[in-house]
């Protein structure tokens, strides 16, 4: 299953703050070809629910 990639303003503000705190672009960018195109992601990157007071929104995280 392929999805499309919809840039948010969000997400790009995001992207310019990474970019200046010097964080690996390239890394962030392969795990979202990799959702992209439907693939599983390593473990290290699988999303789980968050906790807190985020439990009750159904809200996931990728790390």
């Amino acid at each position: 299953m392929n999805y499309q990639l919809e840039f948010t303003r969000q997400y790009l503000k995001d992207l310019k703050r990474a970019r200046k705190r010097g964080l690996e672009e390239e890394k962030l960018n392969k795990i979202i070809l990799q959702l992209i195109k439907g693939e599983e992601l390593p473990v290290s990157n699988r999303d789980h629910a968050l906790t807190a007071t985020y439990s009750d929104t159904q809200t996931y995280d990728y790390h």
